[in-house]
């Protein structure tokens, strides 16, 4: 969705998910890959979660949807399903996906700070790994455009790394 950035900009390189879906190098520095190391060809564990514990409802919004796998599993669930993503390389492999396992989800390349064309379109905003991507304005911005694309009473689910995740240490 937006570029991934990080807000000391020395420490993590400018990603080009496009290439990195291509298998080329994402960033300098950055050696190619076969695939991504996310790419499990199954949902997320927590998007799995989700939908059992009844969290999940409505117009769903999965938001850096990557290859689809999520997006899929949710209107295979009977959601109508809305997946977007910065990479349209990416999002080839995710309709390829979705015409193979029978369900219908729009695809669509957006930047997920702006989400321009998208208000009051959705119940529940799944992020499994994208928001994290983002520096400080970048996750404002996202915020800021979730809030305007979602009708009143949505859900926002996500999942993200954390420097500030508590650490558990055995003694």
């Amino acid at each position: 969705l937006a570029e991934m950035t990080s807000p000391s900009p020395s420490s993590v390189p400018q990603i080009d998910f496009d290439a990195l879906y291509r298998g080329e190098s994402p960033a300098e520095g950055v050696p190619q890959m076969e695939t991504p190391p996310w790419d499990t060809k199954a949902p997320k564990e927590n998007i799995v979660a989700w939908q059992e514990a009844g969290l999940v409802r409505g117009d769903v919004l999965d938001i850096g949807c990557g290859l689809g796998d999520n997006a899929i599993y949710l209107a295979q669930h009977g959601h109508k399903v809305t997946g977007l993503d910065i990479s349209s390389t990416a999002l080839k492999t995710a309709q390829g996906r979705a015409r193979d396992a029978g369900v219908v989800v729009t695809f669509a390349v957006a930047d997920a700070t702006k989400l321009d064309g998208y208000t009051d379109a959705f119940d529940t905003v799944i992020d499994s790994g994208m928001y994290h991507c983002l520096d400080d304005d970048g996750k404002r911005s996202y915020l800021t455009a979730v809030h305007r694309a979602t009708r009143p009473g949505a859900t926002l689910l996500l999942g993200c790394f954390s420097d500030a995740n508590v650490r558990h240490h055995q003694d």
